[in-house]
């Protein structure tokens, strides 16, 4: 009888230590970032700063709260990406900002956040605005669109692992903006003489347009003729008299234009005879997107 009475008095201390473990609870653990990406073709990361915030409540008479909780999350980088229906955008996370170094994933490498409130009446401790960093590195065939991903925070008594407080949910998200750049066209020259027999061809007129994947753009030329050293030139883009472009589909990369030009034959122009000028005019390129 008196061994079963000892076995009883044992089994309820158990009772009590697993109670106590569980006393700490929780809650409203929320965690976002979010960042933009203004140029695909700038190239590099691009390191922007989240935020998580959670509340931590007591009943009178348990543990007190322990002076650090830590908080982990599900993903690894590595195999993180932000979606949008079959497009992705890779993702990174780690555990401070700045700084950006010391990756932040489910492999025991937590965020830790020390806690003041340790005295026997403390109920109650919250936290916000506790900073992580979140990293993109689009290529420049990365599409502009929102993308999006969540992941899993726990709150625990220990890094990787301990005892569970409570679950939430991070959300991450990024966000593309479409964009298109030129360069400054490269000269469009003519050699031409006083009253030749036949137009003239001009000769180097490019110029380089890149836009970000899939986006829709058009080109547009202020004039396709004008007049430089007192000879008329017509000139146009792809072919002569053509002024606008539409439905054009950037790749990411970059396309070269063709600007043709011609002046027609028989011009006196404005050189004094058997002298040499040149004459520059100037025309401008519209990229609409």
């Amino acid at each position: 009888m008196k061994k079963i009475i000892r076995w009883a008095v044992a089994l309820s201390l158990a009772f009590a230590a697993s109670a106590a473990s569980a006393a700490i609870s929780c809650s409203s653990i929320t965690g976002s970032a979010s960042a933009t990406v203004t140029n695909v073709f700038a190239g590099g990361n691009i390191d922007v700063s989240g935020a998580i915030s959670f509340t931590c409540t007591r009943a009178a008479g348990d543990p007190k709260f322990p002076a650090t909780f830590y908080i982990g999350t599900s993903g690894t980088n590595g195999s993180r990406n932000l979606s949008n229906g079959g497009n992705t955008l890779a993702y990174q996370l780690f555990t401070a900002y700045p700084g950006c170094s010391a990756a932040w994933q489910n492999t025991g490498t937590d965020i830790s956040v020390a806690n003041s409130l340790t005295a026997g009446g403390d109920r109650t401790t919250s936290f916000s605005n506790i900073p992580f960093c979140l990293r993109v590195t689009p290529a420049n065939t990365t599409k502009p669109l929102v993308f999006s991903a969540s992941e899993t925070l726990t709150i625990r008594s220990a890094s990787g692992g301990g005892t569970s407080y409570g679950t939430g949910t991070l959300s991450v998200s990024g966000t593309v903006n479409a964009l298109c750049l030129t360069t400054t066209g490269n000269t469009l020259l003519f050699n031409y003489t006083s009253f030749q027999s036949s137009a003239q061809p001009g000769t180097n007129g490019t110029f380089v347009v890149q836009c970000t994947n899939t986006t829709s753009f058009s080109l547009s030329l202020d004039a396709v003729t004008g007049t430089a050293a007192g000879l008329t030139y017509n000139l146009g883009l792809t072919s002569v008299g053509t002024q606008n472009l539409n439905s054009q589909s950037g790749t990411g990369n970059t396309v070269t234009y063709q600007v043709p030009g011609s002046i027609p034959a028989g011009q006196a122009g404005t050189c004094a005879t058997g002298a040499t000028c040149v004459g520059n005019d100037s025309r401008t390129v519209t990229i609409t997107y």
